[in-house]
């Protein structure tokens, strides 16, 4: 049977649900709302500190996380406290938009998953056995991708040509996306999941034209796609996947 453990769980939502090796943070807020940009990542940071120490984790073993701002215009003043506090040659994938927040004070929300620290002894061995991590393209503030297990997770993925139209921009992406997922050991046809950010949700029409000629027939991922404003104001669309291996 499967067994999940609920971290501070509520009527509405837990902080965090551990299942096998990984840890599921819910989004993480600051609690001074009257603070500036940096003090409320800080904060939030912090929370995500004590819930991965709570599931038996910490931020050297984060997979992939999701940085929500409410001004996109606070993202280098997101990013300074970001590569302050992430671990050095251990960068998570990472995919940062603006959105808008239920209080109107906060400035940032963080979602993260990562591998949990639980060593596994064989019964008859009497080995332990850990996890490993891959990290695909690290840089000081983000992987461009994380191998965990049987689990490929891809960076928010954009554009290099931002003069290009959005199927320009989004053919760059898959093709990128294919290159990510040949050096993880899969492929397109393995994709479990997509999220995808479209400045103007009106080019949703002209990116499907390029995905739909993409994705793998009988192979198609959930996805979720939605209007969002990114870091680059040229680009017109970022896609994040998950894939098994």
């Amino acid at each position: 049977m499967t067994h999940i453990d609920r971290i501070d769980p509520g009527a509405r939502m837990s902080e965090a649900s551990v299942h096998g090796d990984r840890i599921y943070c819910s989004g993480m807020i600051p609690e001074d709302t009257s603070l500036d940009i940096a003090g409320q990542v800080e904060q939030a940071l912090a929370e995500i500190d004590s819930l991965l120490a709570k599931g038996g984790s910490d931020r050297t073993k984060i997979l992939t996380a999701t940085v929500w701002l409410a001004d996109i215009g606070d993202f280098a003043a997101m990013n300074a406290v970001w590569d302050a506090w992430i671990a050095p040659g251990r960068t998570p994938a990472r995919a940062t938009v603006e959105a808008k927040m239920n209080d109107p004070g906060m400035k940032v929300e963080i979602m993260v998953v990562a591998a949990v620290q639980s060593a596994k002894v064989d019964a008859a061995l009497k080995e332990e056995k850990t996890m490993s991590v891959k990290r695909i393209n690290a840089g000081p503030r983000m992987s461009s991708a994380v191998v965990h297990g049987n689990t490929v997770y891809l960076a928010g993925i954009t554009a290099d040509d931002a003069k290009a139209d959005v199927k320009g921009q989004t053919k760059q992406i898959l093709d990128k996306i294919d290159k990510f997922l040949a050096e993880a050991g899969t492929d397109k046809s393995k994709v479990l999941s997509a999220n995808i950010w479209l400045t103007d949700i009106g080019t949703w029409s002209q990116m499907n034209e390029v995905w739909d000629a993409w994705v793998s027939p009988g192979n198609t991922p959930a996805r979720a796609t939605v209007e969002a404003k990114l870091a680059n104001p040229a680009l017109k669309v970022e896609i994040m996947v998950q894939a098994a291996i």
